[in-house]
């Protein structure tokens, strides 16, 4: 994490005579407005002779977070160093400052200036927020979780540190409690349509499909242009094996958003599950033409033209690619394997095998391919993989058959 969403309090600007004659629009400005507009109100004031130092304080410290907006951080830094000169307890400045080092990557920078605004402000929410996200970036995350932790505390009504509790929730498996803080951010702010798209892929991951599948018509109901939303129905569609819904969700999310790797790899997927491999073989092409780097788009891809049968040193080349990409890629070496089952090279293909199941050992397809190879090898052990296999998917060998490989 580089950066986030950048929560700027104001400093009112409320001073005694000479401030009374001043432009109540160019005050407001420069106390609430946004990039260059409240620059341009807060250099006026500043150029006015007669201001009080703290006045010149509030002032430096709105004009800091107008360079925020437009990514001007070395000016955001010297405006709050300015404005920390004349007032040393300014926690807007520091907080301001803190946010413009932690957009230059200077992390311990704006760990400091975070806790002189939190040492100045005790009850400063969006600080204990924000020095989260830097332990965050940091992997400090019991220290992140204690700044959320007491964020909430001091405003419980404040959405964005239930939403980054829950998120660390999801990367250490305590789903219950990512999906308490999403339900509190969702009581919160319930028009958010990002927050229910979180919280249904919780449900997803804990096994409620109805509620994952819940939240996710929700959000496509507060915002029907979201992509994303759509993808992820999709892909519960799918596993629920209602490929008509699935393919209708995956088509209208290519049609309101930008397409993603994603999302032609879920559709990719969903073509070579319905056995339609040549279109599977074209969404995983323009999977492979936005991110050359995509190493399921590659493995996905080379298992497809391995059905197919129409080309194996292509489909061998991108197994390799794949792998090259990541290499602990059990995939890749799963669809390698199956190339060279059909190109019948039994002991390169067991070869692979003994890959993809070392790192995915729930891999059946490997598991099974394994055993089919082990039978053209003469190995003893092959009927152990194959019964293994069809102990877990009973139909494991007609789909096999179906992609042109029968028991020897």
């Amino acid at each position: 994490m580089s950066s986030f969403p950048l929560v700027i309090i104001v400093a009112i600007l409320v001073v005694a005579s000479p401030a009374l004659g001043q432009d109540q629009a160019t005050r407001d400005t420069c106390a609430r407005g946004a990039g260059s507009e409240r620059i341009a109100a807060c250099t006026k004031l500043l150029g006015e002779p007669g201001r009080s130092q703290e006045f010149q304080a509030i002032t430096y410290a709105n004009r800091s977070a107008g360079y925020i907006d437009i990514s001007d951080y070395d000016k955001a830094i010297l405006d709050s160093d300015r404005a920390i000169l004349l007032k040393p307890d300014n926690a807007v400045a520091y907080y301001n400052r803190a946010v413009a080092w932690n957009q230059k990557r200077e992390y311990d920078k704006a760990i400091s200036d975070f806790s002189a605004a939190i040492k100045y402000r005790p009850n400063y929410a969006s600080a204990y927020t924000l020095r989260g996200l830097v332990w965050t970036t940091k992997s400090e995350y019991a220290r992140a979780m204690e700044d959320f932790s007491a964020a909430i505390r001091i405003d419980p009504n404040y959405a964005r540190p239930y939403l980054n509790r829950a998120y660390r929730s999801v990367e250490q498996g305590d789903y219950d409690q990512a999906i308490a803080d999403y339900t509190e951010a969702i009581r919160i702010e319930p028009k958010n349509d990002v927050t229910l798209i979180l919280r249904g892929s919780v449900w997803n991951r804990k096994g409620d499909s109805d509620r994952a599948m819940a939240d996710f018509n929700d959000a496509i109901r507060i915002n029907p242009k979201r992509g994303d939303a759509y993808l992820r129905r999709g892909l519960l569609w799918q596993t629920k094996r209602s490929y008509e819904n699935a393919m209708s969700d995956f088509n209208e999310a290519m049609q309101i958003t930008d397409k993603s790797v994603a999302l032609y790899l879920a559709r990719g997927a969903l073509w070579q599950s319905q056995h339609n491999y040549s279109k599977a073989a074209a969404d995983f092409d323009e999977a492979i033409k936005l991110n050359p780097q995509s190493a399921p788009a590659f493995s996905s891809r080379c298992f497809v033209r391995g059905i197919l049968g129409q080309d194996f040193v292509q489909a061998m080349q991108d197994c390799d690619e794949s792998i090259r990409l990541f290499n602990r890629n059990a995939a890749a070496y799963d669809a390698r394997g199956f190339v060279f089952l059909r190109m019948g090279k039994a002991r390169e293909a067991i070869g692979s095998y003994n890959w993809a199941v070392e790192f995915n050992p729930k891999n059946v397809g490997a598991l099974y391919g394994r055993g089919l190879a082990k039978k053209m090898d003469g190995d003893a052990t092959a009927d152990a993989d194959i019964t293994a296999a069809k102990s877990v998917r009973s139909d494991i060998a007609d789909e096999f058959i179906r992609w042109g490989v029968s028991a020897p």
